[in-house]
Protein backbone atom coordinates (compact mmCIF):
# COMPACT_ATOMS: atom_id res chain seq x y z
CA UNK A 1 0.00 0.00 0.00
CA UNK A 2 3.12 2.08 -0.03
CA UNK A 3 7.12 2.99 0.39
CA UNK A 4 8.59 4.11 3.13
CA UNK A 5 12.54 4.88 2.97
CA UNK A 6 14.61 5.61 6.26
CA UNK A 7 18.11 6.63 6.14
CA UNK A 8 20.14 3.97 6.87
CA UNK A 9 22.26 5.98 9.32
CA UNK A 10 19.67 6.71 11.23
CA UNK A 11 19.46 5.41 14.79
CA UNK A 12 16.67 4.43 16.61
CA UNK A 13 15.04 3.02 20.14
CA UNK A 14 16.11 -0.69 20.71
CA UNK A 15 13.06 -2.29 22.46
CA UNK A 16 13.18 -5.11 24.56
CA UNK A 17 9.83 -6.68 26.40
CA UNK A 18 11.15 -9.92 27.74
CA UNK A 19 10.30 -9.49 31.31
CA UNK A 20 6.38 -10.51 32.11
CA UNK A 21 5.37 -7.58 34.45
CA UNK A 22 6.59 -3.92 35.53
CA UNK A 23 9.95 -3.02 35.63
CA UNK A 24 11.41 -2.40 38.82
CA UNK A 25 14.73 -1.27 38.17
CA UNK A 26 18.06 -0.94 36.03
CA UNK A 27 21.48 -0.75 36.65
CA UNK A 28 24.38 -0.25 33.69
CA UNK A 29 28.01 -1.87 34.29
CA UNK A 30 30.06 0.86 35.40
CA UNK A 31 32.11 0.01 31.86
CA UNK A 32 29.09 0.11 29.68
CA UNK A 33 29.29 -3.39 28.99
CA UNK A 34 25.44 -4.65 29.86
CA UNK A 35 22.37 -3.41 31.39
CA UNK A 36 20.89 -4.99 34.15
CA UNK A 37 17.10 -4.66 34.46
CA UNK A 38 14.64 -6.65 36.76
CA UNK A 39 10.95 -6.77 37.69
CA UNK A 40 7.89 -7.33 39.83
CA UNK A 41 7.80 -10.88 38.83
CA UNK A 42 11.04 -11.13 40.90
CA UNK A 43 14.03 -12.12 37.91
CA UNK A 44 16.87 -10.32 37.09
CA UNK A 45 18.34 -9.95 33.59
CA UNK A 46 21.52 -9.06 31.99
CA UNK A 47 21.57 -7.31 28.47
CA UNK A 48 25.04 -6.70 26.47
CA UNK A 49 25.54 -3.85 24.88
CA UNK A 50 28.30 -4.60 22.19
CA UNK A 51 26.35 -4.50 18.45
CA UNK A 52 24.33 -2.50 17.39
CA UNK A 53 21.99 -3.78 18.12
CA UNK A 54 23.22 -5.11 21.07
CA UNK A 55 21.55 -9.05 21.34
CA UNK A 56 18.88 -10.12 23.76
CA UNK A 57 19.52 -10.66 27.19
CA UNK A 58 19.51 -13.78 29.57
CA UNK A 59 18.00 -14.72 32.33
CA UNK A 60 20.23 -14.50 36.29
CA UNK A 61 19.53 -16.53 38.91
CA UNK A 62 16.85 -14.57 40.72
CA UNK A 63 15.47 -14.78 44.47
CA UNK A 64 12.09 -15.68 43.54
CA UNK A 65 10.82 -12.24 45.45
CA UNK A 66 9.81 -9.02 44.35
CA UNK A 67 13.07 -6.97 43.99
CA UNK A 68 13.27 -3.14 45.12
CA UNK A 69 16.60 -2.20 44.78
CA UNK A 70 19.51 -3.06 41.88
CA UNK A 71 22.79 -1.69 41.78
CA UNK A 72 26.30 -3.12 39.74
CA UNK A 73 29.45 -3.58 41.50
CA UNK A 74 32.44 -1.76 40.11
CA UNK A 75 34.19 -4.92 39.08
CA UNK A 76 31.21 -5.53 36.88
CA UNK A 77 31.30 -9.08 38.55
CA UNK A 78 27.92 -9.13 40.64
CA UNK A 79 24.71 -7.29 41.11
CA UNK A 80 23.47 -5.75 44.98
CA UNK A 81 19.30 -6.69 44.89
CA UNK A 82 17.22 -5.69 47.55
CA UNK A 83 13.88 -7.85 48.31
CA UNK A 84 11.00 -8.48 50.35
CA UNK A 85 13.14 -10.97 52.23
CA UNK A 86 17.14 -9.17 53.24
CA UNK A 87 19.84 -8.20 50.79
CA UNK A 88 21.49 -10.50 47.76
CA UNK A 89 24.36 -10.29 45.58
CA UNK A 90 23.66 -11.66 42.52
CA UNK A 91 26.59 -13.08 40.34
CA UNK A 92 26.70 -12.16 36.84
CA UNK A 93 28.19 -14.99 35.90
CA UNK A 94 25.21 -17.72 36.72
CA UNK A 95 26.25 -18.97 40.01
CA UNK A 96 23.76 -18.94 42.76
CA UNK A 97 22.94 -15.75 45.12
CA UNK A 98 24.29 -15.10 47.96
CA UNK A 99 22.22 -13.65 50.80
CA UNK A 100 24.18 -11.22 52.54
CA UNK A 101 23.59 -11.45 56.57
CA UNK A 102 21.98 -8.08 58.39
CA UNK A 103 18.65 -7.93 56.73
CA UNK A 104 15.68 -10.12 57.80
CA UNK A 105 12.84 -7.63 56.29
CA UNK A 106 12.18 -5.62 53.17
CA UNK A 107 15.07 -3.54 51.66
CA UNK A 108 15.60 -0.83 49.32
CA UNK A 109 17.78 0.53 46.92
CA UNK A 110 21.45 -0.49 46.62
CA UNK A 111 24.57 1.29 45.76
CA UNK A 112 28.21 0.81 45.02
CA UNK A 113 30.75 3.51 46.00
CA UNK A 114 32.84 4.89 42.64
CA UNK A 115 36.25 2.90 43.52
CA UNK A 116 34.47 -0.12 44.36
CA UNK A 117 35.72 -0.78 48.31
CA UNK A 118 32.05 -0.55 49.50
CA UNK A 119 28.49 -1.19 49.53
CA UNK A 120 25.19 -0.02 50.79
CA UNK A 121 21.35 -0.37 51.23
CA UNK A 122 18.52 0.96 52.83
CA UNK A 123 16.68 -1.18 55.29
CA UNK A 124 13.39 -0.87 57.22
CA UNK A 125 10.65 0.02 55.43
CA UNK A 126 8.27 -2.27 56.88
CA UNK A 127 10.65 -3.50 60.03
CA UNK A 128 11.31 -0.56 62.09
CA UNK A 129 14.17 -2.16 64.03
CA UNK A 130 16.03 -2.40 60.28
CA UNK A 131 15.51 1.42 59.81
CA UNK A 132 19.52 1.94 58.81
CA UNK A 133 21.43 1.94 55.89
CA UNK A 134 24.28 -0.71 56.09
CA UNK A 135 27.71 -0.06 54.52
CA UNK A 136 29.45 -3.28 53.75
CA UNK A 137 33.34 -3.53 52.75
CA UNK A 138 32.91 -5.57 49.76
CA UNK A 139 35.96 -7.18 50.32
CA UNK A 140 34.90 -9.30 53.37
CA UNK A 141 31.24 -8.20 53.05
CA UNK A 142 31.16 -7.41 56.50
CA UNK A 143 29.30 -4.43 57.89
CA UNK A 144 31.65 -1.23 58.28
CA UNK A 145 28.57 0.81 59.93
CA UNK A 146 24.95 1.57 60.61
CA UNK A 147 23.58 4.92 59.40
CA UNK A 148 20.37 5.52 61.98
CA UNK A 149 17.54 7.63 61.37
CA UNK A 150 15.36 9.54 63.45
CA UNK A 151 13.19 8.17 65.06
CA UNK A 152 9.91 7.97 63.46
CA UNK A 153 11.40 8.38 60.18
CA UNK A 154 10.46 6.52 57.35
CA UNK A 155 13.30 5.91 54.61
CA UNK A 156 12.77 6.09 50.98
CA UNK A 157 13.33 2.98 49.48
CA UNK A 158 14.92 4.01 45.69
CA UNK A 159 16.95 6.92 47.25
CA UNK A 160 20.22 5.61 47.89
CA UNK A 161 23.72 7.31 45.94
CA UNK A 162 27.45 7.17 46.69
CA UNK A 163 29.37 10.61 45.42
CA UNK A 164 33.10 10.88 44.77
CA UNK A 165 33.87 11.57 48.33
CA UNK A 166 32.81 10.05 51.37
CA UNK A 167 29.66 10.89 50.79
CA UNK A 168 26.22 9.03 50.63
CA UNK A 169 22.83 10.69 49.89
CA UNK A 170 19.51 9.07 50.96
CA UNK A 171 16.48 10.14 51.27
CA UNK A 172 13.52 9.94 54.08
CA UNK A 173 10.13 11.09 54.45
CA UNK A 174 11.20 14.31 55.90
CA UNK A 175 13.93 15.25 53.08
CA UNK A 176 17.07 14.44 51.18
CA UNK A 177 20.29 14.18 53.62
CA UNK A 178 23.73 13.87 52.90
CA UNK A 179 26.03 11.39 55.11
CA UNK A 180 29.33 11.61 55.90
CA UNK A 181 30.47 8.01 56.50
CA UNK A 182 33.77 8.89 58.44
CA UNK A 183 31.36 10.49 61.24
CA UNK A 184 27.97 9.11 60.55
CA UNK A 185 27.19 12.91 60.82
CA UNK A 186 24.56 14.05 57.74
CA UNK A 187 23.35 17.42 56.46
CA UNK A 188 19.90 18.48 54.99
CA UNK A 189 19.99 19.44 52.02
CA UNK A 190 16.13 19.76 50.93
CA UNK A 191 13.37 19.77 53.73
CA UNK A 192 9.87 18.68 53.56
CA UNK A 193 7.84 15.45 52.22
CA UNK A 194 9.82 13.14 50.07
CA UNK A 195 9.44 10.27 47.28
CA UNK A 196 10.02 8.59 44.12
CA UNK A 197 13.59 8.56 43.00
CA UNK A 198 16.75 11.27 42.85
CA UNK A 199 20.09 11.98 40.69
CA UNK A 200 23.18 13.83 41.23
CA UNK A 201 26.30 14.29 39.21
CA UNK A 202 29.36 11.75 40.49
CA UNK A 203 30.94 14.50 42.50
CA UNK A 204 27.44 15.06 44.99
CA UNK A 205 27.42 18.95 44.02
CA UNK A 206 24.19 18.53 41.81
CA UNK A 207 21.00 17.08 42.64
CA UNK A 208 17.70 16.50 41.04
CA UNK A 209 15.06 15.31 42.72
CA UNK A 210 10.95 15.33 42.50
CA UNK A 211 8.82 18.02 44.03
CA UNK A 212 5.31 16.96 44.48
CA UNK A 213 2.45 19.29 44.72
CA UNK A 214 0.27 19.33 47.65
CA UNK A 215 -2.04 16.41 47.36
CA UNK A 216 0.03 15.07 44.34
CA UNK A 217 1.77 11.45 45.43
CA UNK A 218 2.42 10.18 42.08
CA UNK A 219 4.14 13.04 39.96
CA UNK A 220 6.16 16.20 40.26
CA UNK A 221 8.62 18.66 39.10
CA UNK A 222 12.34 18.00 38.89
CA UNK A 223 14.51 20.42 40.64
CA UNK A 224 17.83 21.35 40.72
CA UNK A 225 19.72 21.66 43.91
CA UNK A 226 23.64 22.95 43.30
CA UNK A 227 25.01 21.69 47.31
CA UNK A 228 27.52 24.01 47.35
CA UNK A 229 25.72 27.26 47.21
CA UNK A 230 22.70 25.71 48.80
CA UNK A 231 20.37 27.12 45.98
CA UNK A 232 17.49 25.43 44.00
CA UNK A 233 15.98 25.74 41.09
CA UNK A 234 12.73 23.69 39.53
CA UNK A 235 13.30 23.17 36.10
CA UNK A 236 9.46 23.81 34.55
CA UNK A 237 10.60 23.05 31.50
CA UNK A 238 11.05 19.39 31.97
CA UNK A 239 6.99 19.11 32.94
CA UNK A 240 5.47 18.58 35.71
CA UNK A 241 4.44 15.20 35.71
CA UNK A 242 7.69 13.65 36.13
CA UNK A 243 8.35 10.25 38.17
CA UNK A 244 12.20 8.89 37.45
CA UNK A 245 15.69 10.69 37.14
CA UNK A 246 18.59 10.31 35.80
CA UNK A 247 22.15 12.63 35.31
CA UNK A 248 25.12 11.95 33.37
CA UNK A 249 28.26 11.72 35.56
CA UNK A 250 29.64 15.41 35.02
CA UNK A 251 26.24 16.88 35.62
CA UNK A 252 25.62 18.55 32.29
CA UNK A 253 21.82 16.62 31.41
CA UNK A 254 19.23 14.79 32.92
CA UNK A 255 16.95 12.46 31.63
CA UNK A 256 13.46 12.01 33.10
CA UNK A 257 10.68 9.46 32.91
CA UNK A 258 6.44 11.04 32.89
CA UNK A 259 3.38 9.49 34.08
CA UNK A 260 1.96 9.75 30.78
CA UNK A 261 4.82 7.83 29.35
CA UNK A 262 7.09 10.39 27.89
CA UNK A 263 11.17 10.22 27.98
CA UNK A 264 12.32 14.01 28.30
CA UNK A 265 16.25 14.51 27.51
CA UNK A 266 18.14 17.92 28.06
CA UNK A 267 20.74 19.89 29.54
CA UNK A 268 19.91 21.54 32.93
CA UNK A 269 19.07 24.70 31.42
CA UNK A 270 16.00 26.63 30.40
CA UNK A 271 15.47 24.95 27.22
CA UNK A 272 13.14 22.60 25.67
CA UNK A 273 14.26 19.26 26.21
CA UNK A 274 13.96 16.21 23.70
CA UNK A 275 11.31 14.07 23.59
CA UNK A 276 11.16 10.27 23.01
CA UNK A 277 7.61 8.72 22.63
CA UNK A 278 6.89 5.10 22.59
CA UNK A 279 5.82 3.60 25.97
CA UNK A 280 2.44 2.53 26.68
CA UNK A 281 2.64 3.31 30.25
CA UNK A 282 4.39 5.58 32.72
CA UNK A 283 8.16 5.50 32.64
CA UNK A 284 9.46 5.19 36.39
CA UNK A 285 12.83 3.74 35.61
CA UNK A 286 15.47 5.67 33.98
CA UNK A 287 19.18 5.36 33.59
CA UNK A 288 22.11 6.94 31.59
CA UNK A 289 24.91 5.08 29.97
CA UNK A 290 28.22 5.46 32.00
CA UNK A 291 30.09 6.33 28.32
CA UNK A 292 27.11 8.59 27.28
CA UNK A 293 25.48 6.05 24.52
CA UNK A 294 22.10 5.15 25.84
CA UNK A 295 19.48 5.96 28.04
CA UNK A 296 17.79 2.64 29.52
CA UNK A 297 13.95 3.06 29.87
CA UNK A 298 11.97 0.95 31.92
CA UNK A 299 8.45 0.99 31.90
CA UNK A 300 4.78 -0.37 33.62
CA UNK A 301 3.91 -1.93 29.68
CA UNK A 302 6.81 -4.24 31.11
CA UNK A 303 9.64 -3.25 27.75
CA UNK A 304 12.87 -1.84 28.06
CA UNK A 305 14.17 0.82 25.93
CA UNK A 306 17.57 1.74 25.16
CA UNK A 307 17.45 5.07 23.31
CA UNK A 308 20.56 6.60 21.25
CA UNK A 309 21.16 10.24 23.05
CA UNK A 310 19.83 12.88 20.94
CA UNK A 311 22.66 15.53 20.10
CA UNK A 312 21.66 17.83 22.93
CA UNK A 313 23.67 20.79 20.95
CA UNK A 314 20.90 20.92 18.22
CA UNK A 315 16.92 22.14 19.36
CA UNK A 316 14.79 19.49 19.44
CA UNK A 317 12.60 18.38 16.47
CA UNK A 318 9.09 18.86 18.09
CA UNK A 319 10.73 22.90 18.75
CA UNK A 320 11.82 23.86 15.34
CA UNK A 321 9.62 26.72 13.54
CA UNK A 322 6.94 25.32 10.77
CA UNK A 323 8.90 25.54 7.44
CA UNK A 324 12.29 24.10 8.81
CA UNK A 325 9.98 21.09 10.63
CA UNK A 326 8.64 20.26 7.28
CA UNK A 327 11.86 20.70 5.44
CA UNK A 328 13.45 18.27 7.89
CA UNK A 329 10.40 15.66 7.56
CA UNK A 330 10.96 16.24 3.64
CA UNK A 331 14.45 14.29 4.19
CA UNK A 332 13.22 11.60 6.03
CA UNK A 333 10.52 10.03 3.95
CA UNK A 334 8.89 10.06 0.82
CA UNK A 335 5.06 9.06 1.80
CA UNK A 336 3.05 12.38 1.99
CA UNK A 337 -0.25 13.31 2.48
CA UNK A 338 -2.52 15.71 0.27
CA UNK A 339 -6.00 16.85 -0.02
CA UNK A 340 -8.13 14.56 -2.29
CA UNK A 341 -11.93 15.67 -2.40
CA UNK A 342 -12.68 12.15 -3.72
CA UNK A 343 -11.51 10.25 -0.34
CA UNK A 344 -14.63 10.24 2.47
CA UNK A 345 -11.56 11.76 4.53
CA UNK A 346 -10.66 14.19 2.61
CA UNK A 347 -7.16 13.18 2.24
CA UNK A 348 -4.87 10.17 0.77
CA UNK A 349 -1.41 8.74 1.05
CA UNK A 350 1.22 9.51 -1.67
CA UNK A 351 4.61 8.53 -2.24
CA UNK A 352 6.06 11.40 -4.29
CA UNK A 353 9.36 10.61 -6.03
CA UNK A 354 12.00 10.89 -3.30
CA UNK A 355 13.38 14.03 -2.55
CA UNK A 356 16.62 12.71 -1.35
CA UNK A 357 18.26 13.58 1.94
CA UNK A 358 19.75 16.70 2.59
CA UNK A 359 23.41 15.66 3.06
CA UNK A 360 23.50 12.78 1.01
CA UNK A 361 24.88 9.70 3.39
CA UNK A 362 27.81 7.55 2.29
CA UNK A 363 28.58 3.84 2.63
Amino acid sequence: SGLALWPLTGRYPIVFSRHGSEVSHLAFAHGGEWLATSSAEGTARLWPLDGDPPPYGRILRGTGAYQTGLAASTDGRSLLVGSKNGSWLLPVDGEPPRKLAGFKGQTGQAAFSPEGRFAAQIGGRTESSERVIRVWDTSTWSDVVELEFDAGEKPCLDCLQFTDGSGLLAATDSGLFLWDLETGDRELLWEGPFGGSFANSADGRRVVLIEREDGNTEAGHAVLLDVGSHTAKTLYNFGDKIIGVAMDPEGTFLATGSLDGELSVGLLTDGKPHLLLGHEASVSRVAIDPRNRWIASGSGDSTIRLWPIPDLSKPPLHTLPHDELIAKLKTLTNLRVVRDEDSVSGWKLTHDPFPGWETVPSW
